[in-house]
This record gives structure tokens, sequence and C-alpha cells, in this order.
């Protein structure tokens, strides 16, 4: 799979993925994923007080997410719109949460 650059807001991340927009939706997961603990992998009451990701800016998107191949504040690079790629990655979250519960209930 291709990498791609990923930039929006404070956020920049470097991922694979099949194509740009994939690259885009990915990048959305931990930007918003830090923004909404229940989404996390880990309880709060796990998380140590002094845990490395504290001290870490939260990550903040910008009005589109800037995706290339070869790096970051390319002049060519594909410019998504944030909110319909959020949609999508919400869309995206709902049907695995839908399976996960059909799976675990049979």
């Amino acid at each position: 799979m291709p990498k791609f650059y990923v930039q929006s807001g404070n956020l920049q991340l470097v991922t694979t993925a099949t194509d740009p927009r994939a690259a885009a939706i990915w990048a959305v997961h931990p930007a918003l994923s830090a923004s909404l603990p229940f989404l996390s992998d880990t309880h709060p009451a796990q998380t140590p007080r002094a845990s490395p990701r504290a001290s870490l800016p939260q990550p903040q998107l910008g009005e589109t997410l800037d995706v290339h191949e070869q790096g970051f504040g390319r002049p060519d690079n594909l410019a998504f719109e944030t909110l319909p790629i959020v949609t999508e990655w919400t869309q995206l979250l709902t049907a695995v949460d839908r399976l996960q519960k059909r799976l675990a209930a049979n």
C-alpha cells in the first residue's frame, strides 16, 4: 500500500492506505479518538496520570485535510473538506459498532 502524508490544523500523520481519501479518514481517527475518551482503547481508570500522551497537544483539525504521497506542505496536494470526512469516519465507526454487537449477540 502507498504511504500518505496527511496534514490538517496541528495534526501531521504519515500512514499507509489504499487511496488518499482512506488516508484522510484514517487521520481523523486519532484526532477525534483523543477528544472522545469512550473511543479510546484504555479506560480512564487505567490511564496513569503522568502518561506521555497527557503532555502532547490535543490534535485539532483544520477546514481541510491535505493529503500527498511525497510529503507535507506540497502545493499539489489533494485537499478534502474536513466535515464530510468526519461524517464518513462516524458512519464507519457506527457500522463497526453494529457488527460487534451482532457478533456478540450470536
